[in-house]
This record gives structure tokens, sequence and C-alpha cells, in this order.
């Protein structure tokens, strides 16, 4: 019998199949009855019953039915981290998500059992997220995070559906970026010229190719006489041990070279013909275009927040402008001297024209 009166509810109870060891095994559920001596009551438990056994026989039969676990939240995220982020994504895609797990979903979330978490659950975390002060765009990281980990947690059995899909995901008001003006820019590179990296923030302003991409390059992919260069490679992680991967749209793309840009890198390739020389057997070299003294790479972050910020102090332009907004620059440029957005497109790497 699926439906059984039992106390002062009924019991459903659906055979799924046997287990390896050859154990019958059932999915069960339990109404209870709200007022016993009601006869109403009684006759909507038992309504509510036969509905949750369709419900239960549909799953069974679409082989979407998941046995209950008692695998919690924080649980299946450092599972999930490990066994499918951390191989699937790229390194800084991995540690931003490995920090969003554990700074501000873990916390709040990560005793809840994985079976019983709700959309109630993900709300109420993003809205506490909000008054903690956390921006919109910070909340949406952190529900898409969330999201992908629960979609995988549905590929692998653990869930029967993704309870991110009953909520809205936070609203951010996206500004369109601005590069830098005609006398920004200007101010910005005459200060840059004395620094040894001037080639590297001209090629940002020229190509406007992403830093990583930049940081990646190598002189195998750059033709001086053609004036192109072919992204290929992006610097994922410095360190020890670099890891290189591949640019943000997995394609690689043909990048042309401005004269003046194409100078720039000649006299470039000179001064660390002489930088070789002086570390001799020290010197690490990885074939990169912009590299440290040494041959190594680049640390993109100490380059964002040190060096780059104190280029700008030094120019007096505003300490609100990143590396990425000479990226926009040369999109900006490009655009208003009249060139195809198409073509801008295709040399910045964006994914659609329209994004451009």
């Amino acid at each position: 019998m699926a439906i059984r009166r039992k106390g002062n509810g009924f019991e459903v109870r659906v055979y799924v199949g046997q287990d390896p060891s050859g154990k019958k095994q059932y999915a069960s559920k339990y109404v209870a009855i709200r007022d016993p001596g009601d006869e109403r009551s009684v006759a909507k438990a038992e309504a509510e019953a036969r509905r949750l056994e369709a419900d239960l026989r549909n799953k069974v039969e679409k082989n979407e039915y998941v046995a209950p676990s008692k695998l919690t939240l924080a649980e299946f995220l450092r599972e999930w981290l490990e066994k499918d982020a951390k191989p699937n994504t790229k390194p800084k895609t991995y540690e931003r998500y490995r920090e969003l797990a554990e700074l501000h979903i873990i916390p709040e979330l990560g005793g809840a059992y994985l079976e019983r978490l709700s959309a109630h659950h993900v709300a109420t975390l993003l809205a506490k997220k909000r008054e903690e002060g956390l921006s919109p765009r910070t909340c949406l990281h952190i529900y898409r995070a969330l999201h992908r980990a629960l979609q995988v947690a549905m590929t692998w059995g653990y869930i029967g559906r993704n309870v991110c899909d009953g909520i809205r995901p936070p609203k951010v008001d996206e500004e369109p970026p601005v590069g830098l003006s005609e006398e920004q820019l200007a101010a910005f590179l005459r200060q840059a010229q004395g620094d040894r990296l001037y080639p590297l923030y001209l090629a940002a302003v020229l190509t406007g190719m992403r830093q990583g991409e930049l940081l990646g390059l190598r002189w195998e992919d750059v033709d001086l006489e053609a004036g192109v260069a072919i992204v290929r490679q992006t610097l994922e992680k410095p360190g020890l041990k670099p890891v290189f991967g591949t640019p943000k749209n997995r394609k690689s793309r043909i990048v042309p070279l401005a004269p003046e840009l194409v100078d720039a890198l000649k006299k470039l390739r000179v001064d660390q013909e002489l930088e070789r020389a002086f570390y001799g057997a020290d010197y690490e070299d990885y074939g990169l275009v912009f590299c440290q003294p040494n041959g190594r790479p680049i640390d993109a972050k100490s380059l964002s927040r040190w060096r780059f910020k104190k280029m700008l102090r030094e120019a007096g332009l505003p300490n609100s402008v990143r590396f990425h907004d000479l990226r926009h620059t040369f999109v900006s440029r490009a655009l208003q001297a009249g060139a195809n957005p198409r073509a801008v497109s295709d040399i910045a790497g964006h994914h659609d024209p329209g994004f451009t």
C-alpha cells in the first residue's frame, strides 16, 4: 500500500528500486493531520498525501528522485570546489569561488542540510550581505557561485532542483565603462615614458589587450616586422610556479601593433637582452615580452595596486582609474575615430560587437 494511516497522519511510500546489496528501497513522506478529530482536516491531509504519492511516482519514473542525504552545504561546497571548480575553471576564478564560499556562504548556511536548502535561505543570505554593506555586484557573485555549485549538485544526484532558480539574482546597475580623456591619456603617457614598464602601458592603450594577456604575451607571438601580435595565452598566476592559460573566450586572436608601439617594443627587446646578460645564469626565461628584470612574470596585483597607482599620482590623475581602464580607452578611442565596431570587437576579444 502506497498510502497508509499512521498515528496522526498519513505515510506515503513509493518503491524506488534495490540498493547494490539487493535491499529494497522506498521513497517516503509523512503528512500530519492538523486536527485528527476533524473529518475535513483528515480529508485534506489524505488529499495532500495522494498528491505527494503522485509526485514521488512521477520523479521515480523520470529517474529524478533523489534520496535524502545528511550532506551539509558546507561539506558539499568544499567537495564541489575541489572536484569540479578547481579542475574546470581558471585559477583566479577558482580562488574567487573559494573566497565567496568560505567568507560569505558557509558561515551563514554551511550547517544546513543540502537537500533541505530553500530559496528563502538564499534570499535571507543575500539580504544580510547587503545589510553588511556588500556591493550589489559582490552579492551577484555570491548568487552566481552558489547557483553554479547547486547545478553541479543536481548533476551529481544530491538534489532534485536548484533553489537559486526560485529567487531573482541581485540587480546591478551597469555603468558604461569610460576610458581616459585625451588630456588624461597624454599626461599619463608623459609620466610613464621614463618608467621601465612604459611599453606595457603603451601596449594596453594601443591594443586593448587585457592585463593577463599582456603579462602572458611571448616574443614568439609577436611579429615586429609585420606589426602584429597573436594573443594565445594569458598569465593566470605568477609566483614560484607561474600558471598560464588560454584567453578569456578560449580563442586566439590577431592584434595590430601601431608603429609607435613597434618602436617601443624594439627598444624593449634590446633592454631585455642587457638584463639577461646582467643576470646571467639567474635569468629565468619564460619568453615573455613584459616581465621582471630577471625574466620572471610580473605580479598583476602588485602592478595594479602599486606601480600603476604610483604612476597615476605622479601624473595627477584620479586614484579611481584602474589598469583595465586603459583597455576601455583603446575601445573608446577606436570607436570615436570611426573604426568598425566589428573590427574593434575582434581586436579587443569581445564575445559580441553589441557588447563593444
